[in-house]
């Protein structure tokens, strides 16, 4: 019966909106109508910036989390009954009954819950992330967008479109840098350089 009831607090648990509240709260929209239509941390991103994605996914790690300790306290630490509320939490997550069973893919709250149930190869993956995605912030700036590949790698580059939509996802908003400076054709730099001579 206590098993029971951990997993179901757990389903509880994992089932509060936090990305859907957040968005709600600070522009006063649905958050599942834009984007990717998701509650996730990600798409409260594209709507609020870096901070939005920060406080979405912070919280959504400490449902996890919480569910898999209440979890265990009120299990003793039965390993069946833990595994029952991870899953249960990450279940909420994904399947909210709040707003009819629409959520997010369950990463964050899934990060919280292996945060609990394996801390030190949780913590070497977030370590690999976190350096791949600082390398990759360092190596993005110099690829060559005009080729349409990867300098000395010969794969694809990134659009500049979805250039500029990583942009926009990081300020939480239009981009608002000014377009690039568009220079004339060589020949009639030459011929008005010319005119002006005679």
């Amino acid at each position: 019966m206590i098993g029971l009831l951990a997993t179901a607090t757990a389903y509880l648990l994992g089932s509060i909106p936090f990305g859907y509240l957040i968005v709600r709260w600070q522009r006063g929209i649905d958050v599942r109508e834009t984007g990717s239509r998701s509650i996730g941390a990600t798409n409260v991103m594209r709507n609020l910036g870096i901070s939005g994605f920060i406080a979405t996914f912070v919280l959504d790690c400490g449902k996890g989390s919480a569910a898999v300790m209440l979890a265990s306290r009120l299990t003793g630490n039965d390993p069946r009954w833990v595994a029952a509320a991870a899953v249960a939490a990450v279940a909420g997550h994904v399947f909210p009954i709040w707003l009819g069973f629409r959520g997010g893919k369950g990463v964050a709250t899934g990060v919280g819950v292996f945060a609990i149930l394996a801390p030190v190869p949780m913590a070497l993956v977030l370590v690999f992330f976190c350096a791949a995605c600082g390398d990759l912030a360092l190596y993005l700036p110099g690829l060559d967008y005009r080729h349409g590949v990867v300098p000395g790698l010969g794969v694809p580059a990134e659009p500049s479109s979805h250039a500029d939509c990583r942009w926009r996802c990081m300020r939480g908003g239009p981009d608002r840098r000014q377009p690039p400076r568009q220079h004339p054709p060589a020949a009639k730099r030459y011929g008005e350089e010319a005119g002006r001579k005679a």
